[in-house]
């Protein structure tokens, strides 16, 4: 009896069955293990000893032969090929484990053992991962004893402690898997029950085709209604139990749905049994494998009473088209009403129904927002920015329970694009005591808000700039004070942080001064030509380090502009330092003039060019805005505030010129300052004034 009931116990460990996704798995990983002992045998046998090799290679021909032949038995015993895959692992580990160097031996002893673990705990039940982690620790206990080398705490509690802690969380994590893929299990078969009590206890009708349009199931509902049996109607085709009326018509959409056709659903009269017709509405989804059609799942809706009510509902049409027309002319009477008022309002006002779509807008509507025809029909949170529509729908919802005014504030996206701020004046329009629209005031209060927004922009704008250099000098502060012996070091980061936040700060008190026209700009005749070659000449020793040629074209024709030296230096410093910061060495940096009329005005033009890495169409719009830095400036490490180009632009425009910027991604880009030319003093005199 103690046999019998052992020999059960033992079969019901070895009784279980890999999933067909497992059983691929396990091809893939004897295909792999194949692959991978052929690519390390040669690398093996050149380490092993030369009275081992023999051994060794008998080895490693039976480990091929079994490679190959669980291959071509995997498919046929797969439980038994996946415990003999995790035993094999573990022999030829500690195959090699043996006569491999004590290096060697303690990474496999980290690493490679835990192979087999994580390979039953893919394919075997938990009990054999188990067993496979006992397996492997005698023989690790066999292999530590037999190696003194191995007897030591480091060995102990390093590898052999990592291999049972791994081994333990594989276990756990393996149970946890296993316990969820049953409750996902159970749930299923829950779900199914569900479904079936449904399919049997739904009202409406349900049933099921096949490929060939053949009914295979029908619920109690089905059966209930028409007077049939299940075994009457399973086994048929519908039309069978249609009259010639609707037979067509229904043949041709099931001929649609058998071809994989979707059909939204079909209207069809039903004859039942004890000759009642029922009307039903049946919708299905078509069931395809392969892109073949493999049967259908309909659900059919009595809807005779519906059409009861719909006979009814015709006849009242007529009366309901008259009271339509009559309140339509009473809208239009308002409407005129409304008409001269919306004429002569320079305000924006709309006229909105009570679900808060636009009826009716004024001419300065259209100016503002576009044709009066693209207005029309909108809800008016849909002029409003996507961030203030929810706002927006608030008030127009709470305007109609309340009847009460409303105020509110908001952006709206001119005919153009702009955004503008606006202020927005609700009130309900009242009929018999009832909400019957809406008028809207949009008054734009762009001007007003700009002043604040450019505060807030400056402020956040500063602080952010500032934050780096101050958290800088905060952290070599602390530095400084840890680790005194590294003074020289911190101290020079500390005076680059501070000449950083020095640069910050001249750079915004010298953009301030430009915005303010506080700086006193007393223009003088200045011949560009020999200006700009003192210039070059001087930032010669900009190029010296990085081995660049900055080359100076003249254009040798004398002529004179109106400028204040030292700031024209400046603004042409600004593009000369940015043209040799982003040009590699080898790299050339041209500076050239020319004559340019520019809208009819004569004028010279001053080129600085580059063979630098060019500027993005991204960073192209937004170069000449304040604290902007591009990505060239972030993957070249450049140092800067991001206030050059702007400052520069300001002073140019000051002169009363114009500062432009053409660019080649991979090839250069050129900045070209143009200003007006000065044939006489008179001119001068009067450009001054």
């Amino acid at each position: 009896m103690h046999r019998k009931a052992f020999k059960q116990k033992i079969q019901s460990v070895f009784d279980f069955s890999l999933h067909p996704r497992q059983v691929h798995l396990s091809q893939l990983l004897l295909i792999f293990m194949l692959l991978v002992f052929l690519f390390l045998l040669p690398l093996v046998l050149q380490i092993v000893p030369v009275g081992n090799k023999k051994a060794y290679v008998v080895g490693s021909v039976l480990i091929i032969c079994y490679l190959v032949i669980a291959n071509l038995l995997n498919r046929r015993f797969p439980e038994f090929i996946a415990v003999a895959n995790v035993i094999a692992i573990s022999f030829i580990i500690f195959g090699f484990m043996w006569q491999l160097p004590y290096r060697i031996q303690a990474f496999i002893l980290i690493m490679y053992l835990l192979i087999p673990v994580l390979v039953g705990s893919i394919f075997l039940p938990l009990h054999f991962t188990v067993m496979v982690i006992l397996f492997n620790l005698c023989g690790l206990i066999v292999t530590i004893t037999n190696n003194p080398e191995l007897q030591s705490e480091e060995i102990i509690l390093g590898p052999v402690a990592f291999y049972i802690i791994l081994s333990g969380l594989t276990v756990l994590v393996t149970d946890h898997r296993n316990r969820l893929e049953e409750e996902r299990q159970a749930e299923l078969i829950e779900k199914e029950e569900r479904l079936r009590l449904y399919f049997e206890e739904a009202n409406d009708w349900i049933f099921t085709l096949d490929a060939n349009g053949i009914i295979t199931s029908v619920n109690r509902a089905m059966c209930a209604d028409t007077g049939y049996t299940a075994a009457e109607i399973i086994g048929r085709s519908p039309l069978a139990f249609l009259d010639a009326e609707n037979f067509v018509s229904t043949q041709e959409s099931l001929d649609k749905i058998l071809a994989g056709i979707t059909v939204q659903h079909i209207e069809v009269q039903v004859p039942a049994k004890d000759g009642r017709r029922l009307w039903v509405d049946v919708k299905g989804v078509i069931f395809r494998e392969n892109g073949r059609v493999t049967g259908t799942f309909h659900i059919a809706r009595d809807i005779t009473e519906f059409k009861c009510v719909q006979i009814a509902l015709q006849e009242q049409s007529e009366q309901l088209e008259k009271m339509v027309a009559q309140r339509t002319a009473e809208l239009q009477h308002t409407t005129q009403r409304l008409q001269t008022i919306l004429n002569s309002s320079p305000d924006i006002i709309l006229l909105l129904a009570p679900d808060g779509r636009i009826q009716v807008c004024n001419p300065a509507s259209a100016d503002f927002f576009g044709k009066s025809a693209t207005i029309r029909g909108k809800n008016l949170a849909d002029l409003v920015v996507p961030s203030q529509a929810p706002t927006v729908k608030t008030v127009v919802q709470s305007i109609i329970v309340d009847e009460q005014p409303r105020r509110l504030a908001t952006v709206a996206r001119r005919q153009d694009g702009v955004l503008r701020d606006v202020d927005v004046m609700l009130a309900v329009v009242l009929e018999e005591e009832r909400v019957t629209g809406i008028v809207v005031s949009i008054r734009d209060i762009s001007a007003l808000k700009e002043v604040e927004q450019m505060k807030d922009r400056f402020v956040s704008s500063v602080s952010h700039e500032l934050r780096t250099p101050l958290t800088n000098l905060k952290l070599y502060h602390d530095l400084l004070q840890r680790n005194p012996q590294k003074q020289a070091v911190y101290l020079e980061y500390l005076g680059q942080a501070i000449d950083q936040m020095h640069m910050l700060v001249e750079d915004l008190l010298r953009l301030s001064l430009l915005d303010q026209q506080l700086t006193n700009i007393s223009l003088d005749a200045l011949d560009l030509a020999t200006a700009v070659a003192e210039w070059v000449q001087a930032a010669q020793s900009l190029t010296e380090n990085k081995e660049i040629h900055l080359l100076w074209h003249p254009c040798g024709c004398g002529a004179q502009v109106a400028a204040n030296a030292p700031m024209l230096r400046q603004a042409f410093f600004v593009l000369l330092r940015n043209a040799v910061v982003y040009t590699v060495a080898g790299g050339s940096v041209i500076v050239s003039a020319e004559l340019h009329r520019m809208a009819d005005q004569p004028g010279v033009s001053l080129h600085v060019s580059d063979t630098g890495p060019g500027i993005s169409p991204e960073d192209l719009a937004h170069i000449f805005e304040r604290f902007y830095r591009g990505q060239a400036a972030l993957d070249f490490g450049v140092p800067g505030t991001g206030l050059g180009l702007a400052i520069a632009e300001e002073i140019i425009q000051q002169h009363n010129g114009r500062i432009t910027v053409k660019t080649v991604l991979g090839e250069g880009s050129t900045f070209t300052i143009w200003l007006p030319e000065i044939k006489e003093i008179g001119e001068l005199e009067i450009s001054n004034l």
